[in-house]
């Protein structure tokens, strides 16, 4: 089985460490996926449905339907952009709070800056790792909204002035004048306000 999601999906950790330590179930994640496409070896459905209880109270949702000995061409066309979309996605192979492991071979062939930071978009993004104090340059989880360590947040309190000069960029670790109110260098900044 696969799973692929877009890294903005709202899965919660309990359910994601699930899938992924399913030894039956393969977990992607894959930038900018909007479609639906629910597939076995016999039916599938692409459908507007969102697999959460609001969609199937408030919305009015439809798709189409389809089965593998009637719609042969259908079924196959599907089957085969969902095999696409995995060799075209960010496989998780196991994750804890504290870090993460993605398919390495992925990673090597994905060495183009976009793909570079759409991958550790999605790492901090969805897994919360891999985030640095802009103040001391220590790594801590990754939070827009809390970019200071405990020790450094202490201190900066005080304070509590967003606009101070910082030393490191929350997501690279850069060296470069960051503040509570923005803390990433111009590079990640740039990145952030383009997909959002």
């Amino acid at each position: 089985m696969r799973l692929i999601l877009n890294p903005k999906t709202k899965i919660n950790n309990d359910d994601l460490n699930f899938f992924i330590k399913n030894d039956e179930m393969k977990v992607y994640y894959r930038d900018f996926l909007h479609s639906k496409c629910y597939i076995n070896e016999r039916v599938g459905i692409i459908t507007s449905f969102n697999l959460y209880e609001y969609s199937r109270k408030n919305n009015y949702e439809m798709g189409i339907k389809f089965e593998k000995d009637k719609d042969i061409e259908l079924y196959q066309d599907a089957k085969n952009s969902v095999l696409d979309l995995g060799k075209n996605s960010i496989r998780i192979l196991d994750w804890t709070e504290k870090g993460f492991k993605i398919e390495q071979n992925l990673m090597e062939q994905k060495n183009d800056s976009f793909q570079q930071s759409y991958i550790r978009r999605f790492i901090h993004e969805t897994l919360k790792v891999g985030g640095y104090c802009i103040s001391c340059g220590k790594p801590k989880s990754y939070n827009l909204n809390k970019p200071l360590c405990e020790e450094c947040f202490f201190t900066w309190k005080q304070y509590s002035n967003p606009y101070y000069k910082e030393a490191y960029c929350h997501s690279c670790r850069s060296e470069f004048p960051t503040s509570f109110n923005k803390p990433l260098c111009n590079e990640w900044y740039m990145n952030y306000l383009d997909n959002y």
